[in-house]
């Protein structure tokens, strides 16, 4: 019998770029399946560790500044769907990244929020 896993991405290994603020990341401590997860609960307990994690603002931006982690995941609790629209509307309307990043951090806090 042949076991197939399925492959996450960890963002916390692929990248040689400064990238100490990941050590203090609540998600490099448990599994990454759930936040790669398409099942709904598993995503709703994944923004609910972003909701506690110190360095969720520095995770935000990360998720947006790397096109591959704007399709795939949640990252400081926010949805796929949520970076996708978001950046979008930037190049709609020629925003600056800041802008974006200011938009998201709102959803986020609003997701965040108990």
């Amino acid at each position: 019998m042949t076991t197939h896993m399925r492959r996450y991405p960890n963002p916390l290994r692929e990248s040689s770029h400064d990238l100490a603020w990941q050590d203090d990341a609540l998600c490099a401590q448990v599994g990454q399946e759930i936040f790669y997860s398409d099942d709904f609960q598993d995503q709703q307990d994944a923004i609910e560790i972003c909701r506690h994690c110190p360095v969720v603002n520095q995770c935000l931006e990360m998720s947006i500044k790397r096109p591959g982690d704007i399709c795939n995941g949640i990252w400081a609790g926010t949805l796929p769907s949520d970076r996708i629209k978001i950046m979008r509307t930037t190049e709609r309307r020629n925003k600056p990244l800041k802008w974006a990043i200011e938009q998201l951090a709102a959803i986020s806090k609003q997701r965040r929020r108990v």
